[in-house]
């Protein structure tokens, strides 16, 4: 019985039974890997940065997801003005739900310039691919020759580009992200049968933003929110947001807990350790009836930056190491 629970949770997520299949995947850290549904937010800390994290989706279910990444960005131009225009970044993914697996490769270029009011707008692309593939073989459905499941799709190169647009000061920032805008058909032969498509992917669209409020020396609050929308008028996955509040403790810490509105609570600790690493670690728990199968959600995230400014963090009465935005 908790096999086939597992099973149809597994298919239920990759969408290998349906039409339509979701392309990003979801992470608890968000504020920490805006680069991966936002390009525009490349080199945003003009600054060189290196960032790696890791999760494991389910722990108690064999096939869940387990998705992993990596990223580069760095600012170009002269240390010496106040915003460097352009950034470029590339990044690495690599996630496996049950059968399937996907790896992508994306680079990223960013233009930034500076408003009157002291802010920062910025806009940026990403391109690059993913390749697909899916052993439906391997599967042990309840139903014997099931036509959704009778082809493998081996190593499928899905060509991809994104758009997006960034504003931030040191107090605030409101983002807005389509980090995949081709909406690609898995088997390029169901182009032309439209009555019997297996896979699709659907484009998502994600607008996230949040604001500090200063209440002291060595205490600042970051409610902040990421809402996801994925559809394409024949098929729209339900919206859901990310709605954090985090306590900043001496800008060297923080301590955040997250309603998704699809059922779950995160709690999240990240820690800049020295002036160019940080580490992070969440864990996600199910407040629906799935929470007796799935188990918790672990999350890492590790991070080094590299070319701050001599200046960058001493402050007269408080350490500020961490860059929020």
């Amino acid at each position: 019985m908790i096999l086939r629970v597992c099973l149809t949770l597994v298919i239920f997520v990759t969408g290998c039974s349906s039409a339509f299949a979701q392309i990003e995947s979801h992470t608890t850290m968000y504020m920490y890997n805006k680069m991966f549904y936002n390009p525009a937010y490349t080199a945003n800390k003009e600054i060189t940065s290196i960032g790696g994290y890791y999760r494991e989706q389910w722990s108690s279910i064999e096939g869940a997801p387990k998705t992993m990444g990596v990223s580069f960005q760095t600012a170009i131009g002269s240390r010496d003005v106040d915003v460097k225009q352009t950034g470029i970044g590339i990044t690495v993914t690599n996630e496996e739900i049950g059968v399937e697996k996907k790896q992508d490769v994306f680079g990223y270029y960013t233009f930034r310039f500076k408003i009157d009011n002291g802010s920062i707008l910025s806009f940026g692309f990403r391109v690059g691919a993913q390749l697909y593939s899916a052993n439906y073989s391997t599967l042990n459905p309840s139903q014997v020759n099931d036509p959704n499941l009778m082809k493998n799709v081996d190593n499928a190169s899905l060509f991809n580009f994104g758009i997006g647009g960034f504003w931030h000061s040191n107090d605030y920032y409101l983002g807005l992200g389509i980090p995949n805008l081709v909406e690609n058909y898995y088997d390029k032969n169901e182009r032309t049968n439209l009555r019997n498509i297996k896979g699709k992917q659907v484009r998502g669209y994600y607008l996230g933003g949040g604001y500090v409020f200063h209440s002291g020396d060595n205490v600042d609050i970051l409610p902040q929110f990421l809402l996801r929308y994925q559809g394409d008028g024949q098929y729209n996955l339900p919206p859901n947001a990310d709605i954090n509040l985090s306590f900043i403790v001496i800008r060297r810490m923080i301590f955040g807990l997250t309603y998704r509105t699809d059922k779950s609570f995160e709690a999240l600790f990240n820690l800049q350790v020295s002036r160019n690493i940080n580490v992070g670690y969440a864990y996600d728990y199910l407040v629906s009836p799935l929470s007796s199968y799935a188990g918790g959600t672990h999350e890492v995230v590790l991070g080094f930056d590299f070319g701050r400014k001599k200046e960058f963090g001493y402050e007269a009465d408080r350490v500020h190491y961490m860059s929020l935005f």
